[in-house]
């Protein structure tokens, strides 16, 4: 090619914009505090039923068994479901209109009443399982083409996470074979699960935090989409 014609087309390429991969690093891990919410939901009834049974002092249901787990996982699917229809709002209000019904749901569910308790457990598999449709969208949209697989790779890793950690904190409660020899009045079978089912809320609130204070931005292509990019 002729000099001048090199340096004509040099002169008029454009440079590619530079990826602040630090930001959007630190992006991919707070949104990934939803995908571990999910995971923590599911397991977060498993490992502290036999508390419930004990304290409860009657004959355990299996209908209640039934009931925490199958309402949790209803909602889920729902919210799984139908937050797709949800996504031209826009993604960043989403995920705080999300937190908000997981902190309600969540601080509702720390009264010891059951059915209240299976109503907001419900609502909280809802906004656990919404996170499974906003935050792989929202990577998706967001990360450069060459790192979507690793960060979307992340998303799924932070729910077996969730579910590990979860499992680490059932250990101190009694297992069913302990449920004779176990102290009744200990903490750990009348207040632990309480702490436990706090977590949820106060992640929630770290999530939103971050959000309104560092990525205060919805994705590059709903900006786009409406003018702002």
């Amino acid at each position: 090619m002729p000099s001048f014609l090199r340096n004509s087309v040099e002169k008029h390429k454009k440079k590619a914009p530079e990826v602040n991969l630090c930001y959007i690093s630190c992006l991919v891990l707070t949104l990934t505090i939803g995908m571990f919410q999910f995971g923590f939901c599911l397991a977060s009834w498993n490992y502290f039923y036999v508390s419930f049974k004990i304290r409860l002092g009657v004959e355990w249901q299996s209908w209640y068994l039934w009931g925490f787990t199958a309402f949790t996982v209803l909602g889920a699917m729902i919210s799984s479901i139908g937050t797709g229809y949800l996504m031209p709002f826009g993604k960043w209000k989403l995920l705080h209109l999300n937190n908000l019904l997981l902190i309600c749901a969540s601080s509702l569910s720390l009264i010891e009443c059951i059915p209240l308790q299976m109503v907001c457990r419900f609502f909280y598999g809802m906004a656990a399982g919404a996170f499974t449709v906003m935050v792989p969208k929202f990577i998706n949209e967001t990360a450069p083409q060459e790192l979507k697989g690793p960060y979307g790779a992340l998303s799924q890793i932070s729910i077996t996470v969730g579910i590990f950690v979860c499992a680490l904190l059932g250990l101190p409660v009694p297992y069913d074979d302990d449920v004779e020899s176990f102290n009744n009045n200990s903490f750990w079978v009348q207040n632990y699960w309480r702490v436990v089912w706090s977590i949820p809320i106060f992640l929630a609130l770290l999530q939103s935090t971050l959000l309104f204070l560092v990525f205060k931005y919805d994705t590059p292509f709903k900006l786009k989409k409406m003018g702002k990019f």
